[in-house]
């Protein structure tokens, strides 16, 4: 077994060297060939097919990188937008929710959703905004995007019976809880006490605890009954 180190410094070399020989990469970062083949053997989301080394899942790998201590600012660029909305589709449907992406509402308002998770019994919905960015942020615009995506919830909520026919489980829906998931750990956890903010590998923590942290962030649910009666944002 390989300690924790030995594993680290080769994390961000298959991420940028994806696809090429492993005889290539193993001169590139001067060590045997051998070596890193059984490196690769412990790398999660990574094989080796024919002579090359292909990364199959880049976000099960970085999020491996980022428990071991590597900078989140620097893995993130090896990472898509899609990488994020792919799997907290993936922990949401491992909790038993019935999961849709890139759900698209035309009329009477225009908007787009990443994820939505729904739990048919309780009618809990999670709304989620993948959010990938490659650095920090600020307090105010992380507030800003908060704010955005609640109204973007309450607008769809509105709006929600529109779609029914395409997304039927949608009809379901009870109350919805707003939710950004970002690569790096934010500096704001909760937004007007309607918004979630975490990053993408605390979501399985988030989804096992929900209630503890609504909770601990005192952070109300939107209810669809309280948006249709009300012209105004709650």
């Amino acid at each position: 077994m390989y300690n924790v180190e030995q594993m680290r410094q080769f994390i961000e070399p298959v991420l940028e060297y994806d696809g090429e020989a492993v005889e290539s990469i193993s001169k590139k970062l001067h060590v045997s060939k051998n070596f890193l083949e059984q490196i690769i053997r412990f790398l999660p989301g990574v094989v080796i097919e024919g002579d090359k080394i292909v990364v199959r899942d880049r976000l099960l790998l970085a999020i491996y990188g980022l428990r071991l201590g590597l900078p989140a600012k620097r893995l993130s660029k090896y990472l898509s937008w899609s990488d994020f909305e792919k799997l907290s589709a993936q922990i949401l449907s491992s909790h038993g929710y019935l999961v849709y992406t890139n759900l698209r509402l035309t009329k009477p308002k225009r908007l787009e959703i990443d994820v939505i998770g729904i739990d048919v019994g309780p009618g809990r919905s999670i709304v989620i905004d993948c959010k990938h960015w490659k650095y920090g942020i600020s307090p105010s615009s992380l507030l800003e995007v908060g704010r955005k995506h609640i109204n973007r919830v309450i607008t769809f909520l509105r709006y929600a019976s529109w779609v029914v026919r395409k997304y039927p489980y949608i009809s379901k829906i009870k109350y919805a809880i707003p939710v950004i998931v970002t690569f790096t750990t934010p500096k704001i956890r909760q937004v007007n006490h309607r918004a979630i903010i975490i990053n993408i590998n605390e979501l399985n923590n988030f989804l096992q605890d929900i209630h503890l942290v609504l909770d601990e962030l005192n952070v109300k649910p939107i209810s669809i009954d309280d948006v249709l009666k009300t012209n105004t944002l709650i």
